[in-house]
């Protein structure tokens, strides 16, 4: 208690102290610490971690970031508008991409589109399954052809006159 009380006086005889121009600028100071308290309090009503409102720097900062973002966009991946949602949000990142980046996003996407057909055509696929090509079967003397054994080589045209 005594330790706050002397702590009050010395704050006290701080702000008689200064001038103008200082009392001014400690005001904005409680000013601006009253705004990060009250958003704080604000972010944590409404369920928003700390890690949302991380500025990356480093890689392992952006993919903590990314699997962030991933799992609050991944919230409403049921809703009917998400197919527009999301194509609409890849166009707005990519148009600050250099052009190197992009034709690798590019090819990503598209891989991934052809592995997801893939898997949907072979879901089908197995479904609708049906007898198949028809195959070629060689039965009885037939099965000699190609081979020599079946041919002799007489002189059968000799007789011919």
């Amino acid at each position: 208690r005594k330790a706050r009380e002397e702590a009050e006086k010395k704050a006290k005889e701080k702000e008689e102290a200064m001038t103008p121009e200082e009392r001014r600028a400690e005001q904005l100071r409680r000013q601006k610490m009253a705004e990060e308290a009250d958003l704080r309090l604000a972010m944590e009503t409404f369920g928003v971690a700390p890690d949302d409102v991380l500025i990356p720097d480093t890689k392992e900062e952006f993919e903590q970031y990314a699997e962030s973002l991933l799992h609050q966009i991944n919230l409403y991946k049921s809703h009917a508008e998400y197919p527009t949602f999301a194509e609409d949000l890849i166009s707005r990142i990519a148009v600050n991409l250099p052009s190197i980046s992009l034709k690798k996003l590019g090819t990503a996407i598209n891989n991934l589109a052809i592995e997801k057909q893939k898997l949907e055509k072979g879901d089908k696929g197995k479904k609708n399954k049906g007898k198949g090509k028809a195959k070629l079967k060689l039965e009885g003397d037939n099965t000699h052809l190609n081979e020599y054994d079946s041919y002799t080589y007489d002189d059968n045209y000799d007789d011919f006159m």
